[in-house]
């Protein structure tokens, strides 16, 4: 039997049952003492792991292979404490900035007798949902105290999970590994910041010098150099926004278990889990085994059938025909982008188990969503530089009675019923989607805030939050991918200063540009408004541009005016507690147009812009802004999102989870016929596929011996199956979705000719 990281064979058995029977007055605690001493048990300090050995003894003893002897005695450690009702009366009450707390120090906590001890025990047991403990195995506890305020809050580390499969995967290491090395794992098992204290950026301040000491204080106390930490986080309670900021990564879900759920009720909370290295090598040391050899153990992955299987591998739904039936659903929606899903579906049975999967209790649009984001990731592995463009659109359900879960979406009329969609799309510089970064989607409050006092909300109140959850989820992709960089894309509307303080946080987030809101009314350290500064500057490029036709106006071609320079932006009055930042600008106008007339708009970024050329990458950069437009009329109309009949919200974002994966789809098939048009069309079509595309249009059946035609051929005839021609340019997503519907009734219709000719 192996419990505890050791091997209990039949020869250790045989001497424990001897000393038992020697002895049959010995203490348990003598007892796990000799058997320290009969296999050499101890930790890398030397000392015996008596704790780990009595833990052992007793799954031993519930297995039958020995019996222990009856209990005598009750420690001060097994008694139940009562929790603590009030804080202690050091807990600080302060609100105002990280400088006006002076020093904050991580005080390392030593014996359960101290002051300070009970201090962190009172702390967690009034204000921690998980109380003060227990703790489980090794275990470091802080207090954090300002010196001029008081104690702040506290922190504790503990011994790691046994096994999550999240960190299974990430971690790639062996079962043999993960046995002798799970110790080099830490857990965050506590972190608190008092609520009596409100400080922006105190969270991640502590976290910062609470890691900066472990290693050394764990290799002190227990002999050993962690080399990752791991934390849980509640997913309905905290974003995990000051984790995020510490270089922390989200790399799965618990399943909803605790540690005594042997009967698989998962009745506890689903939790976010991140974690970080604190080594350059700690996949190394973690996958070692004991000879000494490194295995990274890759799990065994089936070959995907298609692309719904290959974009959806390794969705967890929590039961395995779920799983199938997604991939199942998301190949039906694109077969017939903007049917219902009484016409997608194949028949009744199919029809009845699209609605059994969307009305499932289990099933979210984040689930769904989750393994597509993860193949976007690699996707963009191989890009030098990827666009994180994040938009928002509005979904309008109000065309469905007693609905519930939708709020107003419109300004004003709060009779327009629906859901607000906010996504992030990555784009290569070509224009190529490779895939979703981040979607948020919720409905308004019908009780919307008086607008004169939203000044006054912090930042992570407002609904303009969403620009920075989306630029948390580049930064961490910048960090995972350290070879590409990822640069965050957005309009006028996430013109947000605190936003550009983030940004500038630390060098190694991820780039930003960002079209700047005239109406902010930016002013530089100096006192110069920003729009009128950049208006002086030297012109640096004379660009010619296509403006597009909108509001009765044809599209005209325009003659502009480039500038660009390094200016230092002072924070708008109601955050003057943050500092200036450092920005580059680059301003576009219509040449010999007068201020505020033609064009003149003006982008903000945080990439180094000190030549001409650069000013004309950056634009060219937000230029790529567009696709994320064009991917949501797909959406709505190639898709028909909105004309979904689901009663309420959740169901609808389900299906909207597919929806986007399938309107994503087809923009990634457009986009990438024009950019690798040579390649052969098997990339994107099965061999029925190609062939049937070729037999209808050809109007003659295709030989055996055939070539493939190219992806940029099976395109245009697809693009022509949905009205496309070829003297109106390159198709677009509309054609090429209504293409893709009539080829999927092509194919079928061929298949069962070709199986009822080749028949008895």
């Amino acid at each position: 039997m192996i419990t505890q990281g050791k091997k209990f064979d039949n020869e250790v058995v045989g001497k424990i049952n001897e000393i038992i029977r020697d002895n049959p007055n010995i203490s348990r605690s003598k007892l796990s003492k000799r058997v320290c001493e009969l296999m050499d048990w101890r930790n890398p300090n030397g000392d015996y792991k008596a704790m780990s050995c009595r833990k052992a003894l007793k799954d031993l003893n519930e297995a039958n292979l020995i019996s222990l002897p009856v209990c005598k005695e009750t420690y001060a450690f097994q008694k139940r404490r009562k929790p603590a009702e009030i804080p202690p009366k050091e807990t600080a009450e302060f609100r105002g900035t990280l400088s006006e707390l002076g020093d904050v120090g991580i005080v390392l906590l030593g014996s359960p007798k101290s002051i300070q001890y009970g201090h962190w025990r009172d702390l967690m047991d009034v204000y921690h949902p998980l109380k003060s403990g227990p703790l489980c195995g090794a275990q470091l506890r802080y207090l954090v105290i300002s010196e001029t305020q008081g104690i702040l809050g506290g922190l504790s580390y503990s011994s790691a999970a046994f096994r999550i499969r999240c960190r299974q995967e990430f971690v790639g290491w062996t079962e043999e590994a993960r046995d002798i090395n799970r110790k080099l794992v830490v857990s965050n098992s506590r972190f608190l910041i008092a609520p009596t204290v409100e400080v922006p950026n105190l969270a991640s301040h502590v976290l910062a010098k609470a890691e900066s000491r472990l290693v050394s204080d764990w290799r002190r106390r227990y002999g050993v150099v962690p080399a990752l930490l791991e934390t849980f986080v509640v997913k309905e309670r905290h974003d995990a926004s000051s984790y995020k900021a510490c270089g922390w990564v989200e790399m799965g879900e618990t399943a909803g278990r605790g540690r005594q759920d042997r009967e698989n009720k998962h009745d506890k909370p689903v939790k976010r889990v991140l974690v970080k290295p604190l080594c350059s090598d700690w996949r190394e040391r973690l996958c070692r085994c004991g000879n000494g050899e490194v295995l990274v153990k890759r799990p065994k992955k089936k070959e995907p059938e298609d692309w719904a299987e290959a974009e959806l591998e390794g969705i967890d739904l929590g039961d395995n025909h779920l799983n199938v039936r997604a991939a199942r659903l998301l190949r039906q929606f694109y077969n017939k982008p903007g049917s219902p899903i009484s016409v997608a579906c194949e028949n009744d049975a199919g029809l009845q188990a699209a609605y059994r999967f969307i009305h499932h209790e289990n099933i979210t649009m984040d689930k769904v969503l989750a393994p597509h984001i993860e193949s976007a990731k690699e996707r963009v592995s191989q890009e030098d530089v990827v666009l994180c463009v994040q938009d928002t659109t509005s979904l309008n359900y109000t065309h469905l009675k007693a609905s519930e879960g939708f709020g107003p979406i419109g300004e004003t009329q709060t009779e327009t019923q629906g859901l607000i969609l906010h996504d992030t799309i990555m784009f290569n510089e070509e224009g190529v989607p490779l895939g979703f970064l981040d979607v948020q989607c919720w409905s308004r409050d019908e009780e919307r805030r008086d607008k004169s006092d939203i000044k006054s909300v912090p930042i992570n109140e407002k609904e303009s939050y969403k620009w920075l959850k989306s630029y948390e989820k580049a930064c961490e992709a910048q960090r995972l991918y350290p070879d590409t960089r990822f640069l965050s894309v957005g309009d006028r509307e996430s013109d947000v200063f605190e936003l550009f303080h983030y940004a500038r946080e630390k060098e190694e987030n991820a780039g930003l540009l960002v079209r700047a809101e005239k109406s902010r009314q930016r002013r530089t350290v100096g006192g110069d408004k920003v729009w009128e500064k950049m208006r002086k500057e030297p012109v640096s490029n004379i660009v010619d541009i296509k403006v597009p036709a909108r509001q009765g106006q044809p599209a005209r071609k325009v003659r502009t005016e480039h500038r660009y320079s390094k200016v230092v932006i002072k924070p708008p009055r109601h955050l003057s507690d943050l500092p200036p930042i450092t920005v580059w600008a680059v301003y576009i106008c219509e040449e010999d147009c007068r201020p505020g007339e033609g064009l003149e708009w003006m982008l903000l970024t945080t990439e180094p812009t000190e030549t001409p050329e650069e000013a004309l990458h950056r634009s060219e950069q937000y230029g790529g802004r567009w696709g994320i437009e064009v991917f949501h009329r797909t959406l709505k109309s190639g898709c028909g999102m909105e004309d979904r009949q689901f009663q309420t919200a959740e169901r609808i974002k389900t299906c909207l989870a597919l929806d986007m994966i399938v309107a994503w789809r087809v923009y990634y098939l457009t986009q990438l016929g024009r950019e690798i048009p040579d390649v052969a069309a098997t990339v994107f079509f099965t061999e029925d596929e190609w062939r049937a595309l070729v037999t209808f249009i050809e109007k003659k059946p295709v030989s055996e011996d055939a070539e493939v035609p190219s992806l940029g051929e099976a395109m245009e005839m697809v693009a022509s199956l949905g009205g496309h021609r070829k003297r109106n340019g390159k198709p677009g997503t509309e054609t090429m979705w209504r293409g893709i519907q009539r080829l999927s009734d092509i194919t079928a219709t061929i298949q069962i000719l070709t199986q009822t000719r080749d028949g008895p």
